[in-house]
């Protein structure tokens, strides 16, 4: 499995992550957001909605995998929208995503 998955999947086990539309904006709204993952397959509606957002909140955005991947590695159904909330996953994650690039 992909690096940034495998960090993904930690996070999730730390309970730093949220999914979903709902439970994203609620980390923004809480200013709980280090960085926000969007997935390559969102509807381009949703993805301009919660970039703005992120670049509101001044929190880093990236575009990687698909609904299913993102899902699967934390454990949930096909998810479209990830928030970190914690900033050293969300430093982690983007040093791999960097790498990858």
């Amino acid at each position: 499995m992909n690096k940034l998955y495998g960090m993904l999947g930690l996070a999730q086990k730390a309970g730093k992550v949220a999914a979903g539309t709902y439970l994203v904006k609620q980390a923004f709204l809480y200013e709980t957001a280090c960085l926000l993952i969007i997935a390559e397959d969102t509807s381009e509606r949703t993805a301009l909605e919660f970039t703005a957002l992120a670049q509101k909140a001044n929190v880093k955005c990236i575009i990687y995998g698909d609904k299913a991947q993102l899902g699967k590695a934390i454990g949930k159904p096909p998810k479209n929208l990830i928030a970190v909330n914690d900033s050293g996953f969300a430093a982690a994650i983007l040093k791999i995503y960097g790498e990858d690039a």
